[in-house]
């Protein structure tokens, strides 16, 4: 009678223990997704700037910028393109570029840090993976005179896919 005691309090212990393991894995382990903030302003005659302005210092290695039309651009919301890594410049060293594969890549995006885009480059934030550039498209080109006013999506996705920065983008003159 008593080890069926024992047992049954060894297996209740053993439950607990378990449990406790398991809270800290859902409770104090990271996600894995970043939570950062930022502030955007994109002028067909400045150009784009992103600007960090807060949150979890971010690898570039591992997230690509994505915009979205919205509504007002000939609702084509459905689309999306991954920004051409070549033109993201850190503004504080425009010889830092978001492309891991050159040599002056920037490792990090963090707090505090901007991101720039050249005017002459805007086009090639709607870039296709076959080179066909899309931002003059009379439907849904970002960077024509007749869609100041509208707005775009932009994202940070990671190489997962996990969407963990979203803001909505005004085209001004």
């Amino acid at each position: 009678m008593k080890s069926k005691q024992i047992s049954f309090l060894l297996t209740g212990l053993l439950i607990i223990v378990a449990g406790i393991i398991i809270l800290y894995i859902l409770l104090l382990t990271p996600t894995g997704i970043p939570n950062i903030a930022v502030n955007i302003s994109y002028s067909l005659k400045d150009g784009m700037m992103i600007k960090h302005t807060g949150g979890d210092t971010i690898s570039v290695n591992d997230t690509d910028i994505l915009v979205r039309p919205m509504t007002g651009l000939e609702n084509y919301e459905y689309m999306s393109w991954v920004v051409n890594r070549s033109v993201i410049r850190n503004l504080q060293n425009r010889n830092e570029t978001w492309d891991y594969n050159l040599s002056d890549s920037m490792p990090q995006f963090k707090p505090n840090q901007t991101l720039f885009i050249e005017p002459g480059d805007l086009n090639l934030i709607q870039e296709k993976f076959n080179g066909e550039v899309e931002g003059q498209n009379s439907k849904y080109g970002f960077n024509l005179t007749n869609n100041i006013g509208k707005t775009f999506t932009l994202s940070f996705i990671n190489k997962g896919l996990k969407e963990f920065c979203k803001t909505n983008v005004t085209i001004n003159p």
